[in-house]
């Protein structure tokens, strides 16, 4: 097993530690999101060590809030947990459109688009988002995840995302699948 593989593998292991002590009530989510920081952290500093050739991140996610948000707290602390997971992490400004949200998913080619959505009143942007990648053969291959409390059941279906998470809870469900199926 080489360096990296090891210590991905351990840096996996502290932040599965992590959300199952925030699961069985022992870490309040604050020092939850405070585990994944330092586990990005020390992947940061291990990966220089290293050399960036010879590490190679989960993916890349593209992080956005959807343009009429103003709430980027959901954003940031799912921008910290997927770092501490070992993902690339390209977070956009809050005040960002949705061309500029098409631009930068085209220009960086992540495996994921994740988007906050915390009012009902701006579903219709995500469904704009969405009608814009079925036009673009060039980002069939990106995931979209919506994320944020106007996520409820069915919103998955009802606007042809590839998953949804309406908590935190959710939220740290896939994440675990994202480091199960990255193994």
């Amino acid at each position: 097993m080489s360096q990296s593989m090891l210590c991905d593998d351990a840096l996996d292991k502290a932040m599965n530690v992590a959300i199952r002590k925030y699961e069985n009530g022992e870490y309040m989510l604050p020092e939850l999101v405070f585990r994944a920081k330092c586990t990005g952290d020390a992947r940061d500093i291990l990966w220089k060590q290293m050399g960036e050739s010879k590490v190679k991140s989960k993916g890349t996610f593209v992080l956005a809030t959807v343009p009429g948000e103003e709430h980027v707290y959901g954003k940031h602390i799912i921008a910290v947990l997927l770092k501490g997971i070992g993902f690339k992490i390209i977070d956009l400004d809050p005040a960002v459109t949705v061309d500029e949200i098409i631009r930068s998913v085209k220009y960086h080619q992540p495996d994921y688009l994740g988007i906050s959505i915390s009012m009902a009143s701006t579903i219709p942007v995500i469904e704009k988002i969405i009608d814009r990648f079925s036009e673009n053969e060039d980002l069939e291959n990106v995931k979209i995840i919506i994320g944020g409390h106007a996520v409820g059941a069915g919103f998955t279906d009802s606007v042809d995302a590839d998953s949804s998470c309406g908590d935190i809870n959710q939220t740290l469900d896939f994440i675990k699948n994202l480091l199960i199926s990255y193994k």
